[in-house]
């Protein structure tokens, strides 16, 4: 079995695919109270055709993402990742990272993929 892995720090597993948002978040939610748990601020689905995997974000207010966080990979073989496409994002002044790139509110990441072995499950 193929195992997609998704880095990008802040999420549980789904599917066979592993979402991981580690530092991607954008500090304290906008009422300034404590940040939610991943899993709450970051909520997403994760689809896949015979071509394709679609990450759909639905970041709640307040929260953001950073585009340079993420990483794909695949694990065990049998898949070939194409370059991801990522959605215009807003440019953002951060006080630790500079000026970035990031996601905030609804948004879409599609992985193009291709197969180079039998492959049950992505």
């Amino acid at each position: 079995m193929t195992a997609l892995n998704i880095r990008s720090s802040l999420a549980p597993k789904a599917l066979l695919a592993v979402l991981a948002l580690s530092a991607l978040a954008g500090g304290q939610s906008a009422s300034g109270q404590t940040p939610l748990p991943p899993q709450q601020a970051y909520p997403y689905e994760i689809t896949a055709d015979a071509n394709e995997i679609t990450l759909r974000f639905a970041v709640l207010d307040g929260y953001y993402l950073y585009r340079e966080k993420f990483e794909f990979d695949v694990e065990g073989g049998g898949v070939v990742l194409g370059e991801p496409r990522f959605p215009q994002g807003l440019i953002h002044s951060d006080e630790f990272f500079g000026e970035q790139e990031i996601y905030r509110f609804e948004f879409d990441i599609a992985v193009p993929y291709t197969r180079t072995a039998a492959v049950d499950e992505i």
